[in-house]
Formats: C-alpha cells, structure tokens, sequence
C-alpha cells in the first residue's frame, strides 16, 4: 500500500487524509474509517529529510492484504494479533468524470486520444516477476466494451491493482481479462460509463497493410510524464526475436518476427502508423534477461504487428472466450546452406525458394513439457510443411494450426523425411489465479514458462519465500518443486493444502524438494502459524478472494 505511493522504509507518517497520526493507535483509527480502494492523501517525512514534509496519495488495501495490530504480551511470550475493524462499506466505486485527450498536431492528432497510461502494481510477486510496479502505455482498441491493449512487461499477471489513466486527467481502474501466452501483450477491461466524454478517445484503426523493411513511418507514444511524442522514422530491419531463457523462468515472447526502427525512441510505448494514421505495429516493452547472468531483469522495446492482436480481438467481438490455439513448439530459423548440410534434399531447397522466397527453414528449438508436440517431435527437427503447406515463417506455422486440433508435419530428422500427426493445445490466456502463502513461501502451480523449459515436476512451485520464514530458515528457495510432504505426494494446490492443513502449529515438516536442475533434497522445516500463517488468494469470477487458514493456531 505505501510501497505503491512511492513511501520509503523509514518514513514517519504524520497524517492520513485531515486526521494526524501521532501514535500508531492513530493511525491504525484513521485507516479503518476508508472503506476498501479508497484513494487518501498520506503526508510523511523521511528520517534523512526530517524537516521536509511530502505528500502521496495511498490506495487502501483491505483486498491482498488483512489489517490488524500486534502486540508483545509478556505474560504468554509472544506478539499478539488483534484483527482490525472490517472496512466500512459498500467498497469504493469511482465516479464519472470528465476527461480530454492531449493536444498534439499533425498526422498524431488523430492518434494520440487512442494512447492511455497503464499503471499496474502486484502484492505478491508470482510468476518469476521480477518487479512489483510498473507503467506502460497502452492503446484503445475498443472504446464501447473498454478494451485496452498492453505489453506484458507492463501487465505480466492478472493479480495486482491496475489503473488506466485517460488523457492525464482521470484514472479509471481497469482488469486483465486476457494474457496472450505466447506474443507480447495483455487485453485490459475498463467500464467506459465512468468516462464522461468517452467518444472524445476513440478506438484505434489498424491497418491491413504488412510493414517491410525500409517502410517510413510515424511513431507516436507517450512519456513516463504523460508527454506525446511523435516522430517520423524507418523500419530499420525486421528479424526473428530471440530471448534467452531468465532464472528465475518467466514470460518471455516466442515466436514473433519484430521489428526494429533506425531512430528508435525514448518513451514507454506507443504505435507504429502509416499515412492514414492507422496502426500497423505496436511499440512494445519486452522482458528479457542479460546475457551474462539470466538473474539480471533487462527491458528493450521493439515492434510487433497488429495481427497478433486482431486474432484475439475478433473472439471478443464474437462473444467467445479467446484463446489460442498452439503447436507448443518453439521455432528457430537456420539457413538453406545449414539445412543442405544435415540433409535437406534438392527439390525440397527448390521447392521452399520458390513458393515462399525465404532463404531459411524453421527448426524446433523447445518444446513444451506434458504436451503431444513433446511426445512426436525432437528438438532440432527442421519443419518442411503443415498439412502439405511450406512453412518457413513463424506466421505461417501459427495461421496453419490455429483452426485444426490436429496437424500433419512433415519433418526431416537425421536426414530422412517423415510426417508426424500433433495434436494442438488451446491456451486461455488466464493466466496464474491461485496462489498459497506457507510457512512464508508463495506457492503456485507451476506456471506455463516452466514447461516451456521442455521439462515439469509434479509438485508444487515456489515463486517466492519472506526473510525471517520457516521457508527462509530451513532453506525452501524460489524455483523449486515440493514434491512430498511428510512422504505424500503433493501434485497441485489443492492435493498440498489437505495434506498441510492436517499439521498443527510448531509440527517439524519433512519435505522433498526438487530444483530445475533435477537436484531432490530433502529437508526438515518447523512451523511457525502463529506468525506465519497460511492463507489462500483465488480468483472467483472478477474478484479475488483472500482466506485464512486458522486451524491449528496455538496462543
């Protein structure tokens, strides 16, 4: 709550909203009268800066996070906990008001009102995030149902408080409805009745005309100050994009074909338009990992086409639940000359320059774990044809199995060509909506960019662990699997929490764990529920929902 107001440790709170906070007694009164998502001046100082004051804004937290005050009894010889009030109610809903999109000139003026600020800000860190606030710009693709579409190093996961700011004057709070699992962007939600002059922010017009290397175009974005920016540049090259692989494993993009400006610039997002001010690609921020050392976060931008997006946006307009539909393999281009060494024939070589005109051949990389692909196909396959159809495009594989559940590939694997029939697998876009706090650890299911590493564990994935936990102490770390607890197995949530609601509040645990290098340890870990409870957050429906689990507690 105050981490997302931009408030440091070591802050001295001095009032929230008119009600000064000179005890915690104080503070805790003043913050109990807010109902949930209320947004509250706070002014603090810091301890380094005594003598001046600041101000923020905080938005009440009553949803991730449960609120109460702790006190030491020496009698017991222990800290207490006594729950606060509940949050008044009904929750906090926005009003309507009153919003115009930024004045800019030219060609820009007829996109700028599409662009929109995305701020999004995560309680728990899931997933392999590698940070807990972020901001974007984002583009209206369709201002009657609220559509909003954002790359997903702004938007990585459906848990977390998301605001989308209008014209830099009004917020609007927004949910992630679709998380594309394979391209580089998300689908936002917003209710446009609460945006008075709604029309004034039209919708983005994508274009049907494919860019090429060497097209000249206009970018227009926004700046992390809510500035336009708009200037004419050239598509510098178009290549296939490669991230390596992060630890801990996270999204990353597969399979696109990106583009590159010759002047890239200096902002938070935005589009790529022609001469009609009609998108063509998308300016994105993506997540990838330094090459030296894959636990090192970096961001780069670059272009994607706006097919992508249209695929998604035609379900919602159908009133189907998207999804996409994929291969589970990941592709890699190698040259003509390199197939030709390892046995690509004569008419194959002709066949491929003639009908496509590429001068490459697509070879699989990965596959994704538990899938058909991973039982039919090998890495390093070079992939001829889908249903008798060259491929040599990561689009073209994608359009030939996005409407088949099954496809016939024609490969060629130490040098003798086959065909193999493999099933494809619908994706939802869901993303990760169940997470478990024990003994101080944030445990999930495992999350799709783990099979994406071509292997998985049945067990229970561990994104997360808070210092001072049992988890810290006795060494149960992030990117490992809980195979077993106390010799049961444990292969998802649910399976875990019968068998962990059971234990009382100090029992020893004995744990088998399981790393991404397949290193199994085994290890003993004591609970401590009296302040490391266990609690559950789950999406039900638009909402999401925090238990806790208070059996076994001891005073």
């Amino acid at each position: 709550m105050c981490g997302g107001a931009g408030i440091q440790r070591g802050s001295i709170i001095i009032a929230i909203g008119q009600t000064p906070t000179p005890t915690i007694e104080a503070l805790e009164s003043a913050l109990v009268q807010y109902p949930d998502r209320t947004r509250v001046p706070i002014r603090y100082f810091c301890v380094n800066d005594r003598h001046s004051e600041r101000l923020s804004v905080i938005r009440i937290d009553r949803t991730w996070h449960s609120m109460g005050m702790w006190k030491r009894d020496d009698v017991v010889g222990k800290w207490l906990l006594t729950e606060s009030p509940a949050p008044p109610l009904p929750k906090y809903a926005p009003k309507p008001a009153h919003a115009s999109p930024i004045v800019a000139s030219g060609l820009a003026a007829k996109v700028v009102p599409s662009l929109v600020m995305v701020n999004f800000t995560i309680p728990f860190v899931v997933d392999g995030g590698s940070n807990d606030t972020f901001i974007g710009a984002g583009v209206v693709v369709d201002e009657k149902e609220g559509l909003v579409v954002v790359d997903q190093n702004t938007v990585p996961l459906p848990l977390g408080d998301l605001t989308i700011t209008f014209g830099a004057t009004i917020e609007i709070p927004g949910e992630v409805i679709f998380l594309h699992p394979v391209h580089n962007f998300a689908v936002l939600k917003y209710d446009p009745s609460l945006l008075i002059g709604s029309a004034k922010f039209m919708a983005a017009t994508f274009s049907k005309t494919p860019l090429s290397q060497g097209d000249d175009v206009l970018f227009v974005g926004l700046s992390r100050k809510f500035q336009p920016l708009w200037q004419t540049t050239n598509i510098s090259r178009i290549e296939e994009l490669f991230i390596p692989e992060g630890r801990p494993p996270r999204f990353r993009a597969v399979n696109e074909e990106v583009f590159h400006l010759e002047k890239p610039p200096s902002c938070v997002g935005g589009v790529l338009v022609d001469t009609n001010g009609h998108v063509q690609a998308f300016w994105s921020s993506y997540s990838s990992s330094d090459r030296k050392d894959p636990n090192t976060p970096v961001e780069f931008f670059r272009g994607f086409p706006v097919d992508f997006v249209e695929d998604i946006l035609v379900q919602f307009r159908n009133g189907q639940k998207p999804y996409f539909r994929s291969l589970e393999a990941e592709l890699w281009p190698i040259s003509l000359a390199q197939a030709r060494d390892v046995g690509l024939s004569e008419e194959w070589l002709s066949r491929i320059q003639t009908e496509s005109g590429r001068r490459h051949i697509l070879n699989i990389r990965r596959l994704v774990a538990d899938t058909d692909a991973a039982k039919h196909l090998k890495t390093g396959d070079l992939l001829l044809a889908v249903d008798g159809k060259i491929c040599t495009t990561f689009r073209d594989v994608e359009l030939a199995t996005q409407k088949a559940k099954c496809v016939k590939l024609t490969l060629l694997r130490n040098q003798t060509e086959i065909d193999v029939s493999v099933s494809t697998v619908d994706l939802s876009g869901e993303g990760t909506t169940k997470i478990v706090c024990w003994a101080g650890a944030i445990l999930q299911n495992t999350h799709r960019p783990v099979a994406q590493l071509g292997f998985l564990h049945q067990g229970i994935y561990c994104s997360r662990w808070y210092f001072g936990s049992p988890a810290h102490k006795y060494s149960l770390r992030a990117a490992h699997w809980i195979v077993e607890v106390n010799g049961k197995p444990t292969p998802d949530l649910d399976t875990f929490l019968s068998v962990v609601n059971s234990l009382d509040a100090n029992d020893s645990v004995r744990l088998k764990i399981r790393g991404l290098q397949d290193r199994v340890t085994v290890t003993t870990l004591k609970l401590d529920l009296h302040y490391w409870p266990t609690w559950t957050l789950r999406k039900r429906g638009r909402e999401w929902q925090l238990q806790h689990t208070t059996h076994g507690l001891t005073s």
